[in-house]
């Protein structure tokens, strides 16, 4: 998994690194009232991390709970309560995260070809991190010193889950009977048929609801469409050259906020598009069970599968609930 999404805005400069050396490149979220952080501006000037757009009447407090449910929900759907998800009632110490991921680390690289596959590394560590971050406070960067330079390597190789582990977790998140598994579920096919076969193509999942998608959207109106995820960014920047990938998706942007009951028309640009480019990394946008934007879909998957997606990086999929 190239990066993780974390909703959080008071983080310290440990825990920048800590997410950088676990994950890569995190995505922000900056609550509407705040100002960017210090540590947020310093990391972001060396490329530690990327930063969303602030969505209306969204503290950080908020988010990070929100984010917590989810991992949470995601833990039990996938059998890992009990490993990386520990009572509210029993703080997660310094010693206690330390341990776990080294724990996980020798799991997953001790387990048979044949055996039985863990979930995806990154995901389990991630829920530890998220339960450590649930507004208690320690020495991230001491914690991650206790791992050695091998197992901090192997941790980066094995965190890179690719198209079958994400049908996998999707298969295990449809056995729970419930309505934020189930659309995990979903959100986890969709996302596996996105990326085909390929198992070195990787992904970044972001999730909006319908209401925080029009919010999202106001925020740039009435100026042009601009924001950044994983290189992404329009408009582009003084000098940079012409990309019709983002012209074509701006277009599509723009007419769906105009109002348009019909987004046929704003995907035509897409649809005659060349075949991506080896090495691209490019944002691709599914509006899933909005019927609107059913055609937006399959035109982003259309133009996937005539590109070489052995090489191609850093998608990123968005689905409204």
């Amino acid at each position: 998994m190239n990066a993780i999404i974390f909703p959080y805005t008071y983080i310290t400069d440990d825990e920048i690194q800590a997410l950088n050396l676990l994950f890569g490149t995190p995505t922000l979220y900056l609550a509407s009232d705040m100002e960017m952080p210090p540590p947020i501006m310093d990391a972001y000037r060396k490329k530690l991390v990327s930063l969303s757009l602030p969505l209306e009447d969204q503290t950080d407090k908020r988010l990070l709970r929100s984010v917590l449910a989810e991992c949470r929900s995601w833990a039990g759907a996938m059998d890992l309560r009990a490993a990386a998800v520990q009572s509210s009632q029993q703080p997660l110490t310094e010693e206690a995260f330390s341990a776990n991921i080294r724990a996980a680390i020798q799991k997953q690289s001790s387990s048979s070809p044949g055996g039985e596959e863990s979930p995806p590394l990154a995901d389990q560590v991630f829920l530890l991190l998220a339960q450590a971050l649930d507004f208690q406070h320690y020495d991230m960067e001491s914690s991650l010193k206790k791992l050695t330079g091998q197992e901090s390597a192997l941790l980066k190789e094995l965190s890179e889950p690719g198209e079958k582990e994400a049908r996998k977790v999707g298969v295990s998140l449809s056995n729970a009977d419930t309505p934020r598994v189930r659309n995990l579920s979903r959100r986890m096919h969709a996302w596996a048929r996105m990326l085909g076969e390929d198992p070195a193509a990787s992904g970044l999942f972001i999730t909006f609801t319908a209401d925080a998608l029009d919010l999202l959207l106001d925020k740039m109106d009435p100026q042009p469409l601009s924001f950044s995820v994983n290189d992404f960014s329009w408009p582009p920047a003084e000098g940079e050259a012409a990309d019709p990938w983002k012209e074509a998706f701006a277009a599509c942007i723009s007419r769906f906020t105009a109002g348009e009951a019909d987004a046929s028309q704003a995907v035509k640009a897409l649809e005659q598009l060349p075949a991506l480019e080896a090495g691209e990394a490019v944002l691709r946008i599914a509006f899933i069970e909005k019927e609107p934007c059913k055609a937006f879909s399959q035109a982003l998957g259309k133009n996937f599968k005539q590109g070489e997606a052995s090489k191609v990086k850093n998608t990123v999929l968005v689905c409204i609930e």
